[in-house]
């Protein structure tokens, strides 16, 4: 079975390693296409509704294949790995 999540990380002045927040956990989708549906959505809402000191990451994920490190570690390069 197939399954599909939409996740987003976030980095932040006070925890800058990609990390959840509260309300923004996994989400599972019915189809990559609703996935990336909401994805481009949730990517306009948060630009609108976080400060430019929070960067973040909203990607979708098929499980039983390869993705999530992968956006992992491009979030990673993305924000200069403070880690």
């Amino acid at each position: 079975m197939k399954m599909i999540m939409l996740m987003v990380l976030f980095s932040t002045a006070a925890d800058p390693a990609p990390h959840t927040e509260d309300g923004y956990y996994p989400r599972q989708m019915a189809s990559m296409e609703k996935c990336l549906q909401h994805r481009s959505r949730l990517h306009s809402y948060l630009e609108a509704h976080t400060s430019g000191e929070t960067r973040f990451k909203a990607f979708c994920v098929e499980f039983n294949a390869q993705g999530y490190s992968e956006a992992v570690d491009a979030f990673r390069r993305d924000i200069g790995d403070p880690a």
